[in-house]
């Protein structure tokens, strides 16, 4: 496949994703970099802090059906205003964290709603 043909399927898949898919990526990749400045400042180890990471990828994968299926009993539209809501605490949460345990449930809290992030798609 010349690379021309693989540039425009990557493009178009990108442009399919849309800014929910982005918003994903990242969460749940942007803390990876700041481990170590979240170490540093809550004063916890190495093995600590990787459930930082580990806690939200399991969240997430455990919530995701979850929530599909919560949306189709109680609609998307209210499962979305809800998930915004709860995804904002756990925003605030982790952001005046104070311990690692904090900062865990923190993150829980916003992987727990990432599974709707799909919900809304039947919308423009």
């Amino acid at each position: 496949m010349p690379v021309r043909e693989v540039a425009e399927a990557v493009s178009g898949n990108v442009r399919r994703i849309g800014p929910r898919g982005r918003g994903y990526a990242l969460l749940q990749s942007l803390v990876i970099p700041v481990l170590p400045t979240i170490e540093a400042g809550l004063h916890t180890s190495q093995n600590s802090v990787t459930w930082v990471l580990t806690a939200y990828l399991l969240s997430a994968a455990i919530f995701t059906p979850i929530m599909g299926r919560l949306g189709d009993m109680h609609g998307k539209e209210r499962l979305l205003v809800v998930t915004l809501v709860a995804l904002t605490l756990g925003s605030l949460l982790a952001a005046v964290a104070s311990s690692i345990t904090l900062m865990i449930v923190a993150r829980v809290i916003q992987a727990s709603v990432v599974g709707s992030f799909p919900c809304p798609s039947a919308h423009p």
